[in-house]
């Protein structure tokens, strides 16, 4: 394994993305994901949302 190789491999082990499912907003665990999705990205990647801004805008949901 290359430099390179090795450069990847540890980038790609550091992408996680995760998305809600298009559940009803109004749904418990909907809210809870998002809260934890906040409070994994401030823990793990030292990233605060503004408070005007949500964790998956459904609007642009593909």
């Amino acid at each position: 394994m290359t430099n390179g190789d090795y450069d990847a491999l540890k980038a790609y082990r550091t992408l996680l993305v995760m998305t809600a499912a298009k559940d009803d907003p109004k749904d418990l665990r909907h809210f809870e994901l998002q809260e934890e999705f906040k409070r994994r990205s401030a823990l793990d990647f030292n990233f605060t949302y503004p408070a005007d801004e949500k964790v998956h805008d459904d609007d642009k949901a593909e």
